[in-house]
């Protein structure tokens, strides 16, 4: 990834997925503690930690960030281990950077409780391509115009992988009569190609395409969470003694212009 606001974006995104559904979520015990960590080869560690979220009416969730504890993260694979720096609100952050292909476990005490959970960083992503590095975007077509891009990646081990879609301009006028998302997520998938279509995108200029290859806890939460609301009263969770996600991500990244 080119810029730490991308991932940060991208973070907002995936945890949206544990936070709400269509009808919110409650759970039968709100003393235990929920994990939002997302590893990223390179960049620090960023975790979120919070007391369970329960539905208090139709409309009205509770929010309770748990502040001053003592959270060890370590690589388990080179064997060093790091005490998160405490930012308040529930936010905890390393100085120490993810390393590609590590294997990480993130730990604290909450409630008379041990807490942990651990994740590995998958392979990088390999091979990934593009036929065409520009994409022109009209109404009417002629015949020599591009007008879809393919992309490309290997896939030995049938992972998944999703592409994650942003603008990079400053400024920039929106394609349609309405402001959206300067970001596109796809759905996970083990394929080895993904097609954009010009008339997919909301904004011209250029735009980050970004291959990530996620982790089995990812894609079993991305479709609970995508299901009907039944699903969301137990949304998966990797975190012993606990509740949420501990997961990680690598990924490659390609340049598309649309004019």
């Amino acid at each position: 990834m080119k810029n730490s606001y991308i991932l940060l974006l991208l973070i907002t995104g995936i945890s949206f997925f544990y936070n709400c559904g269509d009808d919110g979520f409650s759970v039968s015990d709100p003393d235990k503690a929920v994990i939002q960590g997302y590893l990223f080869p390179g960049h620090t560690a960023e975790i979120t930690i919070n007391r369970q979220q329960i539905l208090a009416s139709e409309d009205t969730t509770m929010d309770l960030p748990l502040s001053g504890l003592s959270v060890t993260l370590s690589n388990q694979t080179t064997g060093k281990s790091e005490v998160l720096k405490d930012n308040g609100a529930g936010s905890y952050s390393s100085e120490m950077i993810i390393e590609d292909e590590g294997s990480y476990k993130i730990e604290f005490d909450y409630n008379n409780n041990h807490v942990w959970a651990t994740t590995s960083i998958p392979t990088k992503v390999s091979g990934f391509k593009t036929d065409a590095t520009e994409l022109l975007h009209t109404e009417r077509f002629s015949d020599d115009t591009v007008r879809y891009v393919n992309y490309y990646w290997d896939n030995e081990e049938e992972s998944y992988h999703l592409f994650y879609i942003y603008n990079m301009e400053s400024w920039t006028t929106p394609i349609y009569n309405f402001t959206p998302s300067k970001s596109i997520t796809t759905t996970p998938t083990a394929d080895t190609a993904y097609q954009v279509n010009s008339r997919g995108f909301y904004y011209y200029g250029r735009h980050y395409m970004i291959l990530y290859k996620v982790t089995d806890e990812y894609v079993d939460l991305y479709y609970s969470s995508n299901g009907n609301s039944q699903h969301m009263t137990n949304p998966p969770t990797n975190v012993n003694n606990g509740f949420g996600i501990f997961t990680a991500m690598s990924s490659d990244t390609l340049v598309l212009t649309l004019r």
